[in-house]
């Protein structure tokens, strides 16, 4: 399933990682090691400033999980939800 710019709600831990997430109204803790996305910039001439964007598998207390992307929309000042995956 792909949601590209609905609002989350992230807690991050001093370095920046996720540490955990509210989306659709259900808490996620990060249950695994998040990674870094880099934007593919195969095709730009100019590279873009750095995006802080995250991937990472989030479980809610009754153990469903999802893998998460979201980028932090610098011009809003807020977390997006780029993408989820089963």
């Amino acid at each position: 399933m792909t949601l590209i710019g609905a609002d989350v709600a992230l807690w991050t831990a001093e370095s920046g990682q996720p540490e955990r997430l509210v989306w659709n109204g259900l808490r996620y803790r990060v249950s695994d090691t998040p990674t870094q996305l880099e934007a593919d910039t195969s095709f730009v001439t100019h590279l873009p400033p750095m995006i802080p964007a995250w991937r990472f598998q989030g479980t809610t207390d009754m153990g469903d999980s999802l893998i998460f992307d979201v980028g932090f929309d610098s011009s809003l000042q807020r977390w997006c939800l780029l993408n989820t995956y089963r």
